[in-house]
């Protein structure tokens, strides 16, 4: 006889809250589609009269591709009653639980509610839909409170999962970073990965600031799946880049916004890897709010179609007048300079640049490649495993960029928390590179 658990009862049970009313709530729904009259179909709702007022529409439907002002939906939401708050948690989940602006514990709250539908109903869903929502699973059924997870964003209704999950508690940290990856990297395809680079970073950050003075301070950071990423066809391309920053740049105001009635975020990062840098540069060039700190890891180069000069991003600055950009490339990895040549991107790296045309200074490089009993990366990826690969695709065992023990994630742990004098090694200024001769006689000859 099959066990409980391997029956449709015991997975209606399994995706419960584990309360009573969760479990009944379930299981009714899963199998008569109510309970005492509320019908299941009330966590995929898109319309509801108190919308009006949240949003000036009673549709949500476009809440995603083209969510509204974040600092209007801040205000209008603590306009609102507690019943009203709750029952837009309670009948519009997807909607709340993706709007930027909202406090995250609200949003964690609604996309848990929509977490559920979907569990319930996953064979609605895509093949890689499926499989992110069995990978959240893992991570949810994981939390220790240590850090505590939030459910930031969760689109699971079209072919590609979109997902955000947050580390510690966003509303109330100092320091907030958001992390976007790559080619490749779909939730379905990278929850896993990210959640162990997540988990890295926050880490190291808590580690630093609890060996200095201050160690009062808490993190947070938000694992950001929420883009199509490219694959190896698409990714010399600009199109997923600019559609990514669009809502990216959103959830960045959205981060501000959730702050307002308490006064500015102190510390806003934004750090990004592989194609993740031209979604994240092109993001702080349509956010309203400047974030304090814009780092990149092995970059596959920034759009030159939106960005000709990196002061031109929505970046604090530091005391001498320059925009917080700090960037690393491994000697390892040669597929982010491959990548950054192959499309026409600017290089931030510009020793990895393929010619000076395609090389952007304005930032500031430190190293990744070990130093005392702090690892070197030796590829591309963000987490190390097996061999490198062809081309140093991979980096090896323990050798990723964000993998423990690596110089990379001490340095990218220290800017993050806006702690520079916890950098190992030199924080160096970079400068467009000088033409070589032959791209000087080229240029001359109008061959470029």
């Amino acid at each position: 006889m099959n066990s409980l658990d391997e029956t449709s009862v015991g997975r209606l049970i399994e995706v419960s809250d584990g309360s009573r009313h969760g479990i009944r709530l379930s299981v009714a729904q899963g199998i008569a589609g109510e309970l005492r009259g509320v019908s299941s179909a009330w966590a995929g709702a898109r319309h509801h009269p108190l919308l009006q007022q949240l949003l000036g529409s009673a549709s949500g439907e476009l809440v995603w591709t083209t969510p509204p002002d974040a600092d209007l939906v801040a205000a209008a939401w603590s306009g609102l009653s507690d019943e009203e708050r709750a029952t837009l948690i309670r009948e519009v989940p997807w909607v709340i639980g993706n709007l930027p602006g909202l406090p995250y514990s609200v949003r964690d709250e609604a996309n848990r509610r929509t977490f559920e539908f979907y569990s319930v109903h996953r064979e609605e869903l895509s093949a890689d839909c499926q499989v992110a929502l069995q990978e959240l699973r893992r991570i949810l059924d994981t939390d220790s409170g240590k850090p505590p997870i939030q459910l930031v964003a969760l689109h699971l209704d079209g072919m590609v999962p979109l997902v955000a999950v947050g580390y510690g508690d966003l509303d109330a940290a100092e320091h907030v970073t958001w992390e976007v990856p790559g080619m490749n990297n779909d939730a379905h395809q990278a929850l896993a990965g990210w959640d162990t680079a997540s988990r890295n970073l926050y880490a190291q950050q808590v580690a630093l600031l609890r060996a200095s003075a201050d160690s009062a301070e808490e993190v947070g950071l938000v694992a950001f799946l929420g883009y199509d990423t490219p694959n190896a066809v698409t990714v010399l391309g600009p199109g997923a880049a600019r559609a990514g920053a669009e809502r990216l740049a959103a959830e960045l105001d959205g981060a501000h916004a959730a702050r307002s009635s308490d006064g500015p975020l102190p510390h806003l990062g934004v750090l990004a890897h592989s194609y993740g840098t031209p979604v994240a540069a092109n993001a702080l060039l349509l956010a309203t709010h400047p974030a304090r700190s814009f780092t990149m890891i092995g970059s596959a180069g920034l759009d030159g179609g939106r960005l000709s000069d990196l002061s031109e991003l929505r970046v604090g600055r530091d005391r001498a007048g320059r925009p917080k950009i700090y960037t690393a490339m491994a000697e390892g990895d040669l597929l982010a300079p491959l990548g950054s040549q192959l499309s026409g991107r600017l290089q931030p790296n510009p020793e990895a640049a393929g010619s000076a045309a395609l090389s952007i200074g304005g930032a500031y490089a430190f190293s990744v490649e070990g130093t005392g009993a702090l690892k070197a990366t030796d590829g591309h990826s963000i987490i190390g495993r097996g061999e490198r690969g062809a081309g140093g695709t991979n980096a090896s065992a323990g050798h990723g960029y964000l993998d423990r023990g690596t110089h990379s994630l001490h340095n990218a742990a220290a800017i993050s928390v806006d702690r520079l004098d916890l950098v190992e090694g030199d924080l160096v200024q970079t400068e467009q590179r000088p033409p070589l001769p032959q791209e000087q006689l080229d240029r001359s000859y109008g061959w470029r």
